[in-house]
């Protein structure tokens, strides 16, 4: 039976959030089944890339990856942002095939329990031979959702604003060219136009969820690569900067792609297990984020972030 989410702001819900999931190698597919059949979690926050891909044998992968979710599809209201595997014939597949609140497949939000979700399409900052005008068009829903979920009463009622993208600002993988420093999701445009890190931390962003790099990462709390070095990680609380966390490991076609050595001081712990998290909301100012591990069939990394007030300790408008 498919189950929605209540308005209510003192719902406390369980998001199962994830990213990279293929048709072949879907190894946290059966888990995520059962756990969906038990009632574990409330929604899905999937953070980019599906089937590998959608578009291949004509569209008819991606109606098989379809099938392959139906089972939690139709249980959980099921959450998408797309990925750089989405990006064929400018989305045609992705669009056709999800659907999302408005304003469209690539951007939008809602309010689930004490929380504000920003979901949006980091493939636009790379993905620019359709143009930039999506781009500009994003950022600036960006600006003006943001600006909303800021003001004092809607912090009253959503004291958190989590923002969920693929392609992630910090990362330390051996991946191609996207864990540089200088990556267009974190300091904009041709390293120019429309910066995301500094629009998330000038609105007071707490949390942010990404994908792309096939394993799991925690971050410190980082911005502008000053990091604050928590005393027990386990617990953030009222952390100074946002947290980053990457959970893009849930099995796909393509191989963990290893890390950099050593690493470096703002990642707090990095795993190449498959798996996926769970976001718990614990009550209005506290929530715990646990990695699981499908090969070991335990959590291999927990930790609980929460603050003494609706805004966070950073700047925020």
């Amino acid at each position: 039976m498919f189950k929605t989410f209540p308005l209510d702001q003192d719902f406390l819900p369980t998001i199962a959030v994830y990213g990279d999931l293929g048709v072949e190698n879907h190894i946290s597919l059966d888990k995520l089944v059962q756990d969906a059949k038990e009632h574990v979690y409330d929604v899905v926050w999937h953070v980019g890339d599906f089937a590998y891909d959608m578009n291949e044998l004509l569209g008819a992968r991606g109606d098989l990856f379809m099938n392959l979710i139906q089972p939690i599809a139709s249980t959980v209201p099921y959450s998408v942002i797309p990925g750089n595997h989405e990006t064929a014939d400018n989305f045609s597949e992705y669009r056709n095939k999800f659907t999302s609140p408005p304003p469209n497949v690539f951007f939008h939000s809602y309010n689930i329990g004490p929380i504000h979700l920003v979901m949006f399409n980091t493939e636009f900052y790379y993905t620019d031979y359709y143009g930039t005008a999506q781009l500009q068009s994003q950022y600036n829903w960006l600006v003006d959702d943001l600006e909303k979920a800021n003001a004092k009463e809607a912090r009253e009622k959503q004291p958190w604003i989590i923002a969920v993208g693929h392609r992630p600002m910090y990362c330390s993988s051996r991946h191609y060219g996207d864990c540089r420093p200088d990556n267009y999701i974190r300091t904009g445009y041709k390293n120019e136009y429309f910066n995301l890190e500094d629009l998330f931390y000038e609105n007071g962003v707490d949390l942010q969820f990404y994908g792309h790099m096939h394993n799991y990462e925690r971050m410190y709390p980082v911005y502008n690569f000053e990091y604050e070095k928590v005393p027990d990680a386990s617990q953030y609380h009222n952390p100074k900067y946002p947290v980053h966390v990457i959970s893009g490991s849930a099995g796909n076609r393509e191989i963990h792609p290893g890390f950099w050595f050593p690493e470096p001081k703002w990642s707090y712990f990095r795993k190449n297990d498959y798996g996926f998290g769970y976001l718990k909301v614990v009550d209005r100012l506290t929530l715990k984020f646990s990695q699981y591990s499908v090969q070991k069939a335990h959590y291999i990394d927990e930790f609980v972030i929460s603050k003494s007030q609706n805004y966070p300790t950073f700047p925020s408008k």
